[in-house]
């Protein structure tokens, strides 16, 4: 039997007026999945999520949320199904954190609050201050426990830890993984990879407008490889499946660094081979700096999702 997915995205463009912001846009999310989008500031990230909201009609294309599609005037139909929260949202300044939540409780129609309760435990909102007082963090703080607090089946979540500090973005990854465990289909966007990488299984790539990358996570662990510097009394080839940064003679011998995109054995064996070796370095690729080498191919060299 064939399941249906919880969000599909088919071939969506959107223009504002004449400016094209994303083209042909194709991914679906099924139930249970963790899904990051990331890309740079003005990559259309934001306009992505915001069709899938049904806050924007696009252009051409379709999408469905739970197999029904969705428009401008039917998108609230879903959202009861939905958690969402920006890294800028808009909130009823004028309430205090508990007066919002009370609101969101009977909009949802709350039997208990247990759900609340854990959250509010976990990241230790400002209740009692109007919101438009609160710094924000803080209001991040309350916009994420707004998006969970209803047990979703979905949670969209744009920029999400942007405002909050490094504790507390620790905290944001920890509640992603147990929902994530717990079977709650999660889809996110951020321009910080190491974010998404640590809790996403998949990781889209949008650059320009377009979907560039569709890498599963431990495709994505793997390719960003190992960091290797190598000082040896003569000079000798980097392995295969490597890519080389630089090489150099030196008062001590001839100094290389390349990343090895291969497995650590074959590693292991190749540094083994090297009879001239005086001395070695290994260290994991930095993963924005991965991101970066992916990002920069040439678009002809890019996969299309």
């Amino acid at each position: 039997m064939t399941i249906q997915p919880v969000l599909e995205v088919d071939a969506v463009t959107k223009y504002y007026g004449s400016f094209l912001a994303i083209q042909d846009i194709h991914f679906m999310i099924s139930k249970g999945e963790v899904v990051g989008l990331v890309g740079l500031n003005g990559a259309g990230k934001t306009t992505i999520i915001n069709l899938i909201m049904g806050f924007l009609r696009t252009s051409a294309g379709k999408i469905r949320l739970f197999g029904e599609p969705v428009l401008p005037e039917n998108a609230h139909k879903m959202h009861p199904k939905v958690g969402f929260a920006t890294g800028d949202m808009s909130l009823f300044t004028n309430l205090t954190g508990r007066q919002y939540f009370a609101f969101l409780k009977r909009a949802y129609k709350l039997k208990d609050d247990k759900k609340l309760g854990e959250l509010c435990k976990q990241f230790n909102p400002d209740m009692d201050k109007k919101i438009k007082t609160l710094s924000r963090g803080n209001k991040q703080k309350i916009a994420l426990i707004s998006a969970f607090m209803s047990g979703p089946e979905l949670v969209i979540l744009d920029e999400p830890s942007s405002g909050l500090d490094p504790f507390m973005q620790q905290k944001f990854l920890e509640l992603i993984n147990h929902e994530g465990a717990k079977g709650t289909t999660i889809f996110m966007s951020s321009h910080y990879l190491k974010e998404v990488a640590d809790v996403c299984s998949r990781v889209l790539f949008i650059r320009d407008g377009k979907l560039v990358k569709d890498v599963s996570r431990a495709e994505l662990e793997s390719s960003h490889g190992k960091a290797v510097h190598i000082t040896t009394s003569r000079a000798i080839r980097p392995p295969a499946q490597s890519s080389l940064l630089g090489h150099q003679k030196t008062a001590n011998g001839y100094e290389m660094s390349f990343i090895f995109k291969d497995s650590p054995i074959k590693l292991q064996q190749w540094l083994c081979s090297i009879s001239y070796m005086l001395d070695f370095t290994i260290e994991d690729h930095d993963l924005e700096s991965a991101f970066s080498d992916l990002y920069s191919k040439d678009k002809s060299e890019a996969k299309n999702v």
